[in-house]
């Protein structure tokens, strides 16, 4: 039976796929990919798989203590995560939005690790805290040096 948890999968997933969607056929007009570690490649990618299989596992539990918090956090962080790709498409889907401050450097890759340590604790999940840890380190570090 699939868990309420697959929620956090999918608000992640959803502007990722209208990317690739939008993107999907034309060519990419980044000056050049940079090479990155392929431990590190590797650690994100672990990272990302986690981060999108184990909340199918889990069910939103928003009886802890500090829940209400988290939510918050959390949903702050996903607005500003969509803001960010909304401003993308808006801005005519250029690669250099994508790196533009949105109160802090690299906002597509800050605000999503940011909601996903935060939705480890509505899922009581140390698995997915770990998880969303290597994505989130492996992916601002991957981020940083594409920019």
């Amino acid at each position: 039976m699939i868990k309420s948890g697959v929620i956090v999968s999918g608000l992640i997933l959803l502007p990722n796929i209208l990317y690739f969607l939008k993107r999907r056929g034309k060519s990419d007009d980044r000056a050049s990919h940079v090479s990155v570690s392929t431990s590190v490649e590797i650690s994100e990618n672990i990272g990302r798989l986690g981060i999108l299989v184990i909340p199918i596992f889990y069910s939103l539990n928003l009886n802890h203590r500090f829940s209400l918090y988290f939510m918050i956090l959390c949903l702050l962080f996903l607005s500003l995560y969509y803001i960010a790709w909304l401003r993308y498409f808006i801005g005519g889907s250029h690669h250099i939005d994508l790196r533009r401050r949105l109160f802090v450097p690299l906002p597509l890759a800050v605000y999503p690790s940011l909601f996903l340590i935060c939705s480890s604790y509505l899922l009581s999940s140390i698995l997915m805290l770990m998880f969303s840890l290597v994505f989130a380190i492996a992916h601002i570090w991957v981020s940083q040096i594409e920019s």
